[in-house]
């Protein structure tokens, strides 16, 4: 008896001490995460040095270095006069022979910057670069701690083309069932950074909407895309996979078009080095068949699907107490 009571008195007090720890550390990184300063995001024309100091720094820091390469292929359109059951039946394998031999889902470790597609990329030639950061949206108040109350605008363009803010109100109804427009009003808030990781967005192409509304992608010059995510399969060697089905289809071709592919990274700007960088090649396959044989009566077919490749690298650092 003596002997359980002493086990339970122990853990209890093993336990009271393991509640302390954590309460302290849990107050300790509170407080490290208040004193902490939030670093100002740097200039778009600064980006491409800080991301390449932060690759450099990445290898020379992680213990471990992982590359992904995955591959995404989305639902094939199907074009032609033939059978529908047919048609589905041909893009599925178009679709496939096409993949055939791509990458497929792979995890490798990395020690050398030689052995991956960062060697020599540099995201100056981007078309486009991008910044955000994790933020917050906080009401903002005057000196006794009570929030901004602002009244909602809107742009309004007259007669002349001159555009002025004027309020957007809402009908309302009093006691006497009269109805009344009245001013709407919101809290003014700020937006304020909440940590010092900063996201890279270096993109190869222009995005424009057309008339209705859509999103049309312009590729980037295409040496420049082969340079930062690789050369083209080679078409050839794709098409010599179409031979197993020689007796169904004939005058097979395809083509390949670049949409919206980018380069992504997250990287801390306390220590310059990045936590992650992830390659997107983004292409629309088309692949156009005359079927024959017993698919004949598929006549000639048009199958487009998007096809994304990614290739990522993800560093991890021993932890510091």
């Amino acid at each position: 008896m003596k002997k359980t009571l002493a086990l339970l008195l122990s853990l209890t007090l093993l336990l009271s001490l393991s509640a302390c720890s954590m309460l302290k550390d849990i107050k300790e990184n509170a407080e490290r995460n208040a004193a902490r300063e939030i670093l100002e995001t740097p200039a778009e024309a600064d980006a491409p040095a800080l991301f390449l100091d932060a690759v450099k720094n990445g290898f020379a820091d992680a213990h471990v270095v992982k590359e992904h390469t995955s591959m995404e292929i989305g639902r094939p359109t199907v074009e032609g006069e033939g059978d529908v059951d047919l048609l589905n039946a041909a893009a599925g394998l178009l679709k496939d022979l096409i993949a055939d031999g791509a990458p497929g889902s792979e995890t490798r470790e990395v020690s050398d910057i030689a052995d991956t597609e960062l060697q020599g990329f540099d995201p100056a030639g981007a078309t486009e670069t991008r910044l955000d950061r994790n933020a917050s949206h906080e009401p903002v108040t005057d000196k006794d701690g009570n929030e901004q109350i602002v009244a909602v605008t809107e742009l309004v363009t007259d007669e002349n083309g001159s555009e002025a803010a004027v309020p957007v109100t809402h009908m309302v109804e009093d006691e006497e069932g009269s109805t009344f427009g009245e001013p709407l009003s919101e809290t003014l808030t700020e937006t304020k950074n909440t940590d010092n990781i900063l996201k890279l967005f270096f993109r190869y192409f222009t995005e424009t909407e057309n008339g209705d509304g859509e999103k049309e992608y312009t590729p980037a010059d295409e040496a420049l895309l082969e340079k930062v995510f690789g050369a083209k399969r080679d078409k050839a060697e794709v098409l010599s996979h179409f031979e197993v089905v020689s007796d169904y289809f004939a005058d097979i071709d395809y083509t390949f078009e670049y949409l919206d592919p980018e380069v992504r990274a997250e990287l801390d700007m306390d220590r310059t080095r990045v936590n992650s960088v992830d390659f997107y090649k983004a292409v629309r396959v088309t692949a156009t068949a005359t079927g024959i044989g017993k698919l004949a009566g598929v006549g000639k077919v048009t199958i487009t699907f998007d096809l994304n490749e990614k290739t990522g690298y993800t560093f991890d650092y021993p932890v510091v107490d």
